[in-house]
């Protein structure tokens, strides 16, 4: 639950280089959509849809180009509902304190992970 906190970056002061919604809108056109538009509708059921742009979870992180992985990846299906209890806790304890967050990494793929040096048992893998 604690990788999403770990990911936040609240403005970007580092100047990040962050794959942002045009090219995520751009992944969607690659045949993402009915996916992208289930998992929000899962979101939705739960009452997180509204917490961080849903979009931004599908994110793998910031060096994605460096490590020639793509930006934006579909976290397995039945890993979804994994990611609901960390934005309930961004929600509830977060937010209240500092107000707007960005998720800069969000699900990551056994492969980016490794490639970027991430940790194995990172929580990034939902």
């Amino acid at each position: 639950m604690l990788f999403l906190l770990a990911c936040l970056d609240r403005t970007n002061p580092l100047q990040l280089e962050l794959p942002d919604s045009e090219a995520f809108t751009e992944f969607l056109a690659e045949g993402h959509q009915q996916e992208f538009t289930e998992f929000t509708a899962l979101l939705s059921a739960e009452g997180v849809e509204q917490i961080v742009p849903p979009w931004t979870l599908w994110r793998q992180g910031t060096d994605w180009r460096s490590v020639s992985q793509p930006a934006f990846v579909v976290p397995p299906r039945e890993q979804w509902a994994s990611i609901t209890p960390t934005l309930k806790v961004l929600r509830a304890n977060v937010l209240p304190l500092v107000g707007p967050v960005e998720v800069v990494s969000g699900f990551r793929t056994e492969e980016y992970n490794s490639l970027a040096g991430g940790a194995k048992g990172s929580r990034h893998k939902w």
